[in-house]
């Protein structure tokens, strides 16, 4: 397939997450099971075919880190991006998923403007798209948070049809729930019961 694999889109603006799509047509094919993978450093969770490879891009106005998977004629990839100052919403859903589809030279079909579930009463901006071309066909979504911006994108490369991959992969994409506090207190303030019961006043 002919991809684009050049940078491209730095404007020093805001780091579009579409072109760091662009090393998924390079990276080598991996066959294994399933693989449950989790970004502490995103704060999501999401069930690649395979184990991805990662790669974190640093730049003056941007940290950019890349989970990417080539995969039996398929390819599975989450990005986040933190900008060093705030973005408009609107724009970059609009540019991201705009520079995407002209990378992959693959046009969008649909896009749909929802709110994504970050947690208990917590919904962020996003948009959802799905893109096909003679070569390829598939879906993805990017999401606002911030100064952060997410996309998770997966297509297949035709006449292999991926669409149910590619749907499982989108539908696990999830945001993890907080890690609980830990209860700090120590063991020696805890009390067990028989003492608790001794150091009640005497009637």
């Amino acid at each position: 397939m002919r991809a684009v694999r050049s940078f491209v889109g730095r404007r020093g603006g805001p780091v579009e997450l579409a072109w760091v799509m662009a090393i998924l047509v390079a990276a080598p094919a991996v066959m294994a099971a399933p693989h449950q993978f989790s970004s502490s450093d995103g704060g999501y969770a999401v069930t690649f075919p395979a184990m991805p490879q990662e790669q974190v891009t640093q730049e003056n106005n941007a940290r950019t880190v890349l989970n990417a998977l080539n995969h039996d004629n398929g390819y599975y990839a989450v990005v986040h991006v933190d900008h060093a100052f705030d973005v408009k919403t609107d724009d970059e859903l609009e540019e991201n998923i705009t520079r995407f589809s002209k990378q992959i030279r693959a046009p969008t079909q649909l896009r749909r403007k929802r709110k994504f579930t970050k947690g208990p009463g917590e919904q962020l901006p996003a948009e959802e798209f799905t893109f096909e071309s003679d070569e390829l066909v598939g879906k993805g979504v990017v999401v606002v948070e911030g100064q952060r911006t997410y996309m998770a994108v997966a297509f297949g490369l035709k006449p292999h049809n991926r669409k149910v991959a590619v749907d499982r992969f989108l539908a696990s994409f999830k945001f993890k729930a907080p890690a609980k506090a830990k209860d700090k207190t120590s063991q020696k303030d805890k009390k067990s019961p028989e003492a608790v019961e001794k150091s009640k006043p005497e009637p």
